[in-house]
Parts: structure tokens; C-alpha cells; sequence
């Protein structure tokens, strides 16, 4: 599944917002709380300049609003979220009907994983502004973070009719369209995406797994690259060449790509088990470089299923049985549906003497998957 990784940047409209503010005196504070010329000020004194604004007890509660709202921007753009959020607080406490404050504070709360709070606050927005095109495309993310993928789409067909011109939109909705297997429609959407912006990295990247996943290895394998191309650091990009060349059985290479993946990022999960499952799967050597791999992926996430069964298959082929069954125990425990996860617990159990269990693993996995056995014997495991 694909999920939002960011939304629209913060609203930087330093310039006044159309209120009677702008008929005062203008002065210097004022000037710096709205930016000035570009670079005539450091962020400290454009935060100083709101802040002499906001005590100066001249302002009206609306145009109040709007400073605590402007020194919120700077506090924003400067990755000061905590100080931000608070005067987005009070710019919404002061105007209750500041769009660009809710839009913000979502923001915030997107980036923070917060999505209840980030929807409200998307919510809000459209409440006060329906066809606000950047509020859209937000809640559309949250919801594609959220899992509800037809809301999302919804929410990216509004934006796009309102930005037609906006790449991440398409980009966005190309994912909705991957989230739900339909591969053609997402393919189309990231196209548009790389129209409207060719240095749109991830969007390559994005529509390189669609195609990979219709089977296209050819075309996924050029967007792979052109995405590196534009951002060698796009983990994700090295991690499907790395699948692609496992499909083609060129292992060795897959585990370099992988090897590629982790030296942009040492903690990319994907990477890490791939690479393990490799290893354990396909090559059956350097068992003990894969047990690594596997054991960075649980040390990051304990409750990791793919990781936990290919670490089960490495104390397979390390005659580790314990450890093995132990890894598939819980691997079972947390998706007990899968065939894989029980046939590989019932060869641990086999080979730990536990006959009667193995039947009984060995039985519920065939009837999920009558192949399963079969799938076993490939990577060089047998009853």
C-alpha cells in the first residue's frame, strides 16, 4: 500500500491578507512580519517584528489574528512546529473563520501522523472555502494514510478539477489507484504527474512499481532509473529494481540494489528484509549476513510479519529449529491466515519432534494455498 508522505507546504502569505490592518501606519515590525523584501530579514527579526506587533495592543482581534497567524508561517518554515502550532491555535481562538490557520495547523498535525486532527482541520477549511483546491489534496492524503482509498479519490478528483495544473494531485491519486490494484488507471495518473513537473522524481518512482506490477519490467526498470537520475537518494526506487532483478532471478544483483537502497538509507526496512530473504530464499549462503538484515528489521519493528518469517526460514537453513519455529509461531500469531507462516511452523515443528502439530500446520496451509509445498521445495525446504 502507498500512503502520502507529505502534503501541501505551508500557506506563506506574508503580504497581509486583505484586512484593515494594512491601513495603519506601516512600519518597520510590520514590514518584518510579513517577510519585507526577500532576504532583507532574519528569521529572528521577522519573528521579533510580529511579536512587537502582537504586544502593541493597537490591533483589532481580527487583525491580531493574522499576525499570530504570520509569526506561525515563520515559525513553520524555520521547522519550529511546536511554536507554530501554538499560533495557529490562537489566530483560529481570534478568527475562528481563518482558512489559511486550519490549513496549516493540519499540516502540522499530517506531518505529527496526528490524521483525526489533521481531518478536522481539513474540514474545516472546506467548510469555510469548498473549493479550496490545497485543502482537498490534504484531506485526500489523510485519508489515503488512513486506508480509505475511494474517499481519497474523491478527495484528488475535486483537486484536480480545481489545480489541474498540480502534478503532486495526479501523483496522489495515482496512488489511490495503486492502493486498489488498479495498476492502468495509476500508471495514467503518474503520467500525467511527469508531464506537468518531469523532474517529479517519486512520481517516476511511483509509476515504476506500477508497471512492475503489471508485469512491464522493462518500463518499471527506466523509471527506476530516471527517478535515481533526478534523486539518487529515492530508497524506494533502488528497492523495486531490487525486487525486479529477484523476478529474474539475478540475485546477486538484487542484493546490490538492496545494498544501494541501505546506503541512502541504513534503516530502510524493505531493503534490510529483502535482502535477508534473498539471501535466505534464493542464494541459501551468507546465512549470517542475513540473519543480520532480519535482525535489523525486528530490532526497528518487533511486530514485522515478513521480516519474523524470513528470519524463520534463515533458522530453517541454520538448522536452528527452535528459533525458527519461534519466528513463525509469531509470525502466525500475527497474520494467522497465511500459508506461508504455517507451513514453515510445521517444518520447525516436524523437525523438532512435534509430529502432530506439523500435520496440523501442514493441513490449514495446503487448504489456503494447495501449492504451498511446492513454493517450500523451491527455496530448498522439504518435510
Amino acid at each position: 500500500m502507498r500512503f502520502a508522505t507529505s502534503v501541501c507546504l505551508a500557506v506563506l502569505a506574508l503580504a497581509g491578507m486583505g484586512s484593515a490592518v494594512q491601513a495603519q501606519t506601516v512600519d518597520e515590525n510590520w514590514d518584518k512580519c510579513r517577510g519585507g523584501d526577500s532576504g532583507r530579514y532574519s528569521v529572528d527579526e521577522m519573528i521579533a517584528g510580529c511579536t512587537a506587533e502582537i504586544t502593541s495592543g493597537k490591533l483589532s482581534p481580527h487583525d491580531l489574528a493574522i499576525e499570530y497567524y504570520n509569526r506561525g508561517v515563520i515559525f513553520d518554515k524555520s521547522h519550529d512546529s511546536d511554536h507554530a502550532l501554538s499560533d495557529y491555535n490562537e489566530a483560529i481562538r481570534l478568527d475562528p473563520e481563518n482558512s489559511s490557520a486550519y490549513l496549516n495547523r493540519g499540516i502540522i498535525y499530517f506531518r505529527r501522523k496526528d490524521f483525526q486532527s489533521a481531518l478536522s482541520d481539513y474540514n474545516d477549511v472546506l467548510r469555510i472555502d469548498p473549493q479550496k483546491g490545497k485543502a482537498l489534496r490534504a484531506r485526500g492524503d489523510v485519508y489515503l494514510n488512513l486506508g480509505d482509498n475511494d474517499r481519497a479519490m474523491a478527495d484528488f478528483d475535486a483537486a484536480a478539477r480545481v489545480m489541474p495544473d498540480d502534478a503532486s494531485v495526479f501523483n496522489d491519486r495515482g496512488d489511490a489507484h495503486y492502493n486498489k490494484n488498479e495498476y492502468d488507471a495509476a500508471v495514467s495518473d503518474y503520467t500525467e504527474a511527469v508531464r506537468l513537473n518531469p523532474q517529479f522524481a517519486l512520481a517516476y518512482e511511483s509509476r515504476g512499481d506500477a508497471y512492475r506490477l503489471k508485469g512491464d519490467y522493462d518500463s518499471a526498470m527506466a523509471d527506476y532509473e530516471k527517478s535515481l537520475a533526478l534523486d539518487p537518494k529515492l530508497v524506494e526506487a533502488y528497492v523495486g529494481r531490487g525486487v525486479i532483478l529477484t523476478r529474474k532471478k539475478d540475485y546477486q544483483g538484487a542484493i546490490a540494489a538492496y545494498g544501494q537502497a541501505l546506503q541512502a538509507d541504513p534503516k530502510s526496512i524493505e531493503a534490510l528484509n529483502n535482502r535477508c530473504w534473498t539471501r535466505a530464499a534464493y542464494l541459501g549462503t551468507e546465512l549470517d549476513i542475513a540473519l543480520k538484515d532480519c535482525d535489523a528489521v525486528i530490532g526497528l519493528d518487533a511486530q514485522h510479519e515478513t521480516a519474523l518469517a524470513s528470519r524463520g526460514l534463515v533458522g530453517l537453513k541454520q538448522k536452528r529449529f527452535s528459533a525458527a519455529y519461534r519466528d513463525f509461531d509469531s509470525a502466525v500469531k500475527l497474520k494467522p491466515g497465511d500459508a506461508f507462516d504455517l507451513y514453515a511452523r510445521g517444518v520447525a515443528a516436524l523437525r523438532l519432534g512435534r509430529a502432530a502439530d506439523a500435520r496440523a500446520d501442514f493441513a490449514k496451509a495446503s487448504s489456503i494455498d494447495p501449492k504451498i509445498a511446492q513454493e517450500f521445495a523451491d527455496y530448498g525446504v522439504k518435510p
